[in-house]
């Protein structure tokens, strides 16, 4: 698989369904399930490749974790929050995460959470955390981002609605934000 970069990239092993992932750049072969709770052991690359991933939980912790999908319709499904970083990086640039209800497919307790492409059902974003950034460039919120606390910088994509009780909004470009601002007041 060619992504168009330096990087050494090599297949997600099929049989692996949780625990520690090593560092690395991963590209999906098949229909991949992780069934148990993954956490990273450095910074992981992960391109989806037209391929499904079905993942119980993703959590970062201070590394970063980027997604792509050099050859679309790859996607990320889960019935709860799929990936979660604490003072980490999380780097949406393609593909489709999806999950059902409550929590959401990517939940930010700090770092920094950077949507160039892609479709997120749902972001929790900057929760009791100050320090927290989301920026976005381009992709599409089809539910809802809730932000509490930190920065938030929008200059594209499309949201379904932003609910923001504290922190800073900063709006530029043309974002299209679909129902609401919602903005708790003091």
């Amino acid at each position: 698989t060619d992504h168009g970069n330096d990087l050494t990239w090599k297949c997600f092993p099929a049989d692996f369904t949780g625990g520690a992932l090593p560092a690395g750049n991963y590209f999906l072969m098949e229909e991949v399930t992780l069934s148990d709770l993954v956490t990273l052991e450095g910074d992981v690359n992960l391109c989806l490749n037209g391929n499904t991933l079905h993942a119980k939980q993703i959590s970062g912790g201070t590394h970063t974790l980027s997604i792509c999908d050099c050859v679309g319709n790859g996607k990320m499904e889960g019935s709860s929050g799929m990936i979660e970083s604490s003072n980490g990086t999380v780097n949406i640039y393609g593909g489709e995460l999806t999950t059902e209800g409550w929590p959401p497919a990517i939940r930010m307790f700090s770092g920094t959470l950077n949507l160039y492409g892609g479709t997120v059902s749902q972001i929790s974003v900057l929760e009791n955390e100050e320090s927290a950034v989301f920026n976005a460039w381009g992709g599409t919120v089809t539910d809802l981002v809730s932000m509490e606390y930190g920065t938030a910088n929008i200059s594209g994509g499309t949201f379904a609605g932003l609910q923001i009780d504290s922190g800073t909004l900063n709006l530029s470009a043309q974002p299209v934000i679909q129902n609401s601002i919602c903005m708790a007041s003091d």
